[in-house]
């Protein structure tokens, strides 16, 4: 179950860094026109730095998790670990960055007073550190998804879904009376099954789900209830028995 812990709470880090991508997307980098008429400027920057400081607190809170999960006997695990709290440590560097950024244009636009305050020098400076942050942890999220799929065994799975036998296996299971009114088509099939091998789920166990109304139910309402995946995999795969006798 530790396997599909951790490897959720690393995508817990990617859902924040979706979010973080948005915010910073609105108005950064700004251009040097842009950067002199912030006074004017209609964009809430008080806004924008309370969310950085929202997906830093939140981003904490992954941390710890992660520091909390003991790893025994697993070497590609605990490098994952490792990696996972260096990349938390690099997000959360690049997203402090965009804060402090974002105060300081919030001040700027706040009054004259404080406008001369925040020199265009100042922020391409501030500029060129957030650049090399985000190539840090950029270099180290590379890292980090390929101990990750080494943890899956991507290869194997690729292979395994690309095959003849899969195709078959979705089609004849499309067939079944039981299974048709959790799935429209191949493709509703196809990607649930897509999903529970990536997210660490044995070949036989998939297809043992895909097969089983009980288990397909259940997976359905897990994610209604906003569990990841791989905390629904990772349940599913120490359960199985127990959930199929429902």
């Amino acid at each position: 179950m530790i396997k599909f812990q951790i490897l959720s709470l690393g995508r817990e880090v990617i859902d924040i860094l979706k979010d973080y991508i948005i915010l910073e997307k609105k108005v950064f980098p700004i251009s040097f026109k842009a950067f002199i008429v912030t006074f004017f400027s209609l964009i809430d920057f008080k806004k924008l730095y309370m969310k950085c400081d929202n997906l830093l607190e939140e981003l904490v809170e992954k941390k710890k998790n992660v520091s909390k999960l003991e790893i025994k006997n697993d070497d590609i695990l605990k490098l994952y670990k490792e990696s996972l709290l260096e990349y938390c440590e690099a997000l959360e560097k690049t997203i402090s960055i965009l804060k402090l950024v974002y105060y300081k244009l919030y001040l700027k636009s706040k009054s004259w007073r404080e406008f001369s305050k925040y020199s265009w020098k100042e922020y391409k400076d501030d500029l060129n550190k957030y650049e090399l942050s985000i190539k840090n942890y950029v270099i180290l999220g590379k890292n980090l998804n390929q101990i990750k799929d080494k943890i899956l065994n991507k290869n194997k799975i690729i292979k395994i879904l690309y095959s003849v036998e899969t195709s078959n296996f979705i089609k004849q299971s499309l067939n079944k009376t039981n299974i048709k009114k959790y799935f429209n088509n191949y493709k509703d099939i196809e990607k649930v099954y897509w999903t529970f091998l990536f997210t660490g789920v044995d070949e036989s166990v998939a297809k043992q789900v895909i097969t089983t109304p009980e288990l397909i139910e259940y997976y359905f309402k897990m994610k209604e209830n906003g569990i990841t995946d791989f905390l629904i995999s990772g349940h599913i795969m120490t359960n199985i028995k127990n959930l199929s006798l429902r």
